[in-house]
């Protein structure tokens, strides 16, 4: 068996508004981008339906409620 690990360090300069835990959040644009293009392609989801980390797929998926 092969198992392959990868760690990336990315230090992104320009910042997007999102969300964690439920409250706002200023995200890495790079970072938010590779993350949710990662999500997408994990989900089988169409490029750029996965848009925002409270995705409602997402959120169903891990059992999320809102409040």
């Amino acid at each position: 068996m092969l198992l392959i690990q990868i760690g990336v360090l990315i230090e992104d300069t320009k910042f997007v508004d999102s969300c964690m835990g439920r409250k706002p959040w200023k995200a890495g644009k790079f970072s938010s981008s590779l993350c949710l293009a990662l999500w997408s392609e994990h989900f089988g989801l169409p490029a750029g339906e996965c848009t925002n980390p409270s995705f409602p797929f997402l959120l169903r998926w891990f059992g999320h409620k809102k409040k």
